[in-house]
């Protein structure tokens, strides 16, 4: 799956010279069809040059009308001066072409007759010329809106990234006050995943097995920070080289922000991945507080921020293909996501 990928249509549909090409073809084509159509078998072909000049006596009017009237004068409440226009510039080249073809084919006509096929013509025609637009509207509109949902991305992305930082050097910062010998690999764990993050999120997908080893290092450092007191399980069941887009650790990093850090007891998260040949189940559980703090700010309660850059991010890459359940009970929180990768 490409996100934002939008559907292109042929080239020509939105082209006004190959439109106006396809359609005076086939005006050629049934032209010559009928007039030889009359011809006895074993005959010599009669005149071959009158279809042509026929159709040239309405090509004429067609192109200026799509090509001049339309462009220029066709504009809304100021209609009377494109219909007189119209309708000088059909009598004017009825009244010319009438004699020409007369005299030059056996092909006899009336000026009535040519001024009724004429507008025919540029009915067909309008309505081909208001499909394009209507075509090239719909393309433009597609493509203003992918262009919106990639910015809107990686806003989000950014600001999803720097609140992982935060966290995650708040952990090390905890270690480096109780000098721990172990603050060297923590170091060189952080870097790794900061390498994650500038290099893989930057792509709208990652391998899940990427994304579920960034998820084992940040459990790392987790786990480190509060000792005996974590009670950290992850599950993964099935394949993981699907295609995912990395966003599970706002998930992680929630519980235990605001499960672990207001806990005096024993910290317990627990983490499933299962995945099948189209799709992907992700649960987190963690316990928190029956009770929690209330916050500092007043107002109300809203999502984290994490979490509410997660959703958004959902909305934009799998649309009408993700469900996501937030359970928040007195002593438990889970989040269940599952993602359709068709």
């Amino acid at each position: 799956m490409k996100p934002f990928a939008s559907a292109r249509l042929p080239a020509w549909l939105t082209s006004r010279p190959a439109l106006h090409g396809v359609f005076w073809a086939i005006i050629v084509g049934q032209s010559y069809s009928y007039w030889y159509a009359g011809q006895l078998p074993g005959q010599p072909l009669r005149q071959p040059w009158t279809p042509l000049l026929l159709v040239a006596s309405y090509v004429l009017p067609v192109w200026l009308h799509a090509f001049v009237l339309l462009e220029r004068l066709f504009r809304p409440g100021r209609y009377g001066r494109y219909f007189g226009a119209l309708l000088g510039l059909v009598v004017v080249n009825s009244l010319v072409s009438t004699p020409v073809l007369n005299a030059l084919s056996a092909l006899k006509t009336n000026l009535f007759q040519h001024i009724f096929n004429t507008g025919g013509f540029l009915v067909i025609a309008t309505m081909l010329s208001f499909y394009r637009r209507s075509v090239q509207q719909q393309i433009d509109f597609q493509e203003l809106q992918a262009n919106q949902a990639r910015a809107e991305l990686h806003v989000l992305k950014a600001q999803i990234n720097p609140h992982f930082l935060f966290n995650t050097l708040n952990s090390l910062y905890s270690l480096a006050l109780d000098n721990s010998p172990q603050t060297a690999e923590v170091v060189l764990k952080l870097a790794d995943l900061m390498r994650y993050i500038l290099e893989q999120t930057a792509q709208p997908q990652v391998l899940l097995a990427q994304e579920l080893a960034h998820l084992d290092t940040y459990l790392w450092l987790e786990k480190l920070r509060l000792g005996r007191r974590a009670a950290v399980e992850l599950r993964v069941e099935g394949p993981t080289n699907l295609l995912v887009a990395p966003m599970l650790l706002p998930f992680v990093e929630n519980s235990f922000k605001h499960g672990a850090s207001q806990l005096a007891e024993p910290v317990r998260v627990h983490i499933a991945v299962q995945t099948g040949p189209t799709g992907l189940s992700f649960v987190v559980e963690n316990n928190k507080p029956a009770h929690p703090a209330p916050p500092l700010a007043s107002g109300p309660a809203r999502a984290p921020v994490g979490l509410r850059n997660v959703q958004r991010r959902l909305e934009l890459l799998y649309p009408g293909r993700y469900t996501l359940e937030l359970d928040n009970q007195p002593a438990l929180y889970r989040a269940r996501l599952h993602l359709d990768l068709r």
